[in-house]
């Protein structure tokens, strides 16, 4: 289990230059966060707040289904196999690695309105380098109890995680 930080999903992190869509999750006044959105298939958009899941469970699915190996080490061609590939595969670990690093806590989304449906854009931070050659986070025991996190971090005990909130 990872000695790291829980990532935090909030509006004060949601400044996406790139946005469309302005939208906190928990805003009842909005369609999309009460689920009334239509869907491209005539139906409903899952809300807002299961749309944010299920984009960061698809971001974490990178990890069972592509791997980083056992040393946690983010090796230069574990990095760039997203890009290239010798068997022409491509196994990208991206959006795992923007959330699995050590140093991202935050994460702002987004829900883009387009002609063919939603699409979820996510951001994670704080920004910094990519942990090549390095470990994608400490690994360690679980925490227990709050003075096992560092500086303002708490203990979320259920997940083992250091958390902000």
């Amino acid at each position: 289990m990872a000695n790291g930080k829980n990532t935090k999903i909030g509006c004060s992190y949601n400044k996406i230059r790139s946005a469309t869509v302005f939208l906190c999750a928990y805003d009842d006044k909005s369609s999309v966060a009460r689920g009334l959105e239509p869907d491209a298939a005539g139906g409903n958009a899952p809300k807002a707040e299961q749309m944010l899941k299920m984009a960061t469970a698809k971001w974490w699915s990178e990890l069972r289904e592509n791997g980083v190996g056992e040393s946690n080490i983010l090796t230069p061609d574990l990095f760039n196999r997203e890009y290239y590939s010798e068997d022409g595969v491509l196994k990208p670990i991206s959006h795992y690695l923007a959330m699995a690093k050590d140093i991202s806590y935050k994460l702002g989304c987004v829900i883009h309105t387009c002609n063919d449906g939603k699409y979820v854009h996510c951001l994670s931070g704080p920004r910094g380098p990519q942990p090549v050659n390095k470990p994608i986070y400490q690994v360690g025991e679980p925490c227990k109890k709050n003075s096992d996190c560092k500086g303002k971090f708490v203990c979320s005990v259920d997940e083992g995680l250091c958390s902000l909130f």
